[in-house]
């Protein structure tokens, strides 16, 4: 249907605007935030927050909203002692993730 359309139009030239963008790295430092405590347990974890290395366009890189970045670790079913477990980062679908560092943390629960 577009073909068609396209045939019809009698014009012999179009104008194509293209704006390119630098595509940029940032580090940013996010709070790491514990998903799913028991009440029954206290909670420490190794480190308070994680670096990220984003990677995206230049314009959108320097407005960044920290907010729209979220870091957690999920402690669901663990009990006392200590967990290495995984970092899990949401970010806006126009970022690219390159570094979380660290990738896991050390998590110490005890008895309260």
């Amino acid at each position: 249907m577009c073909q068609r359309e396209f045939l019809k139009n009698k014009e012999k030239s179009i104008q194509v605007e293209l704006v390119v963008e630098n595509v940029i790295q940032k580090e940013i430092k996010v709070p790491i935030n514990m998903q799913n405590q028991n009440g029954e347990y206290i909670y420490n974890i190794d480190f308070d927050d994680v670096t990220l290395l984003i990677r995206g366009i230049e314009s959108q890189i320097n407005q960044i909203d920290l907010k729209q970045f979220i870091a957690t670790v999920d402690v669901a079913g663990l009990t006392e002692g200590e967990h290495v477990i995984p970092v899990r980062v949401s970010k806006p679908e126009n970022f690219e993730l390159v570094v979380i560092e660290p990738e896991k943390i050390k998590v110490k629960i005890s008895k309260r």
